[in-house]
């Protein structure tokens, strides 16, 4: 299924690009969480991190539920999530 990159409304960043210049100009600050260590989502999140310079820290979570509620609860600064989870 189709991946997101989720962010909370707070996040003062309307697109990708303005993601990656807030989070390049706070080194740092923010996190990324996925389904778990190896998953597609956090291969995709190791790839931003790559491609884009950033220093985002990985934070695992035992699958999509615990990742949500993360998420919702303003724990993580960004978040890989399947279509449907989203």
């Amino acid at each position: 299924s189709p991946s997101i990159l989720a962010v909370p409304k707070e996040t003062p960043a309307n697109n990708l690009k303005e993601f990656v210049a807030l989070v390049k100009s706070q080194p740092g600050k923010f996190s990324f969480g996925t389904y778990g260590a190896g998953t597609s989502s956090h291969i995709q999140g190791s790839l931003l991190n790559l491609q884009g310079g950033l220093d985002m820290v990985h934070v695992p979570y035992q699958g999509g539920a615990p990742l949500v509620n993360a998420m919702l609860g303003n724990q993580l600064s960004a978040a890989f999530l399947d279509a449907g989870s989203s």
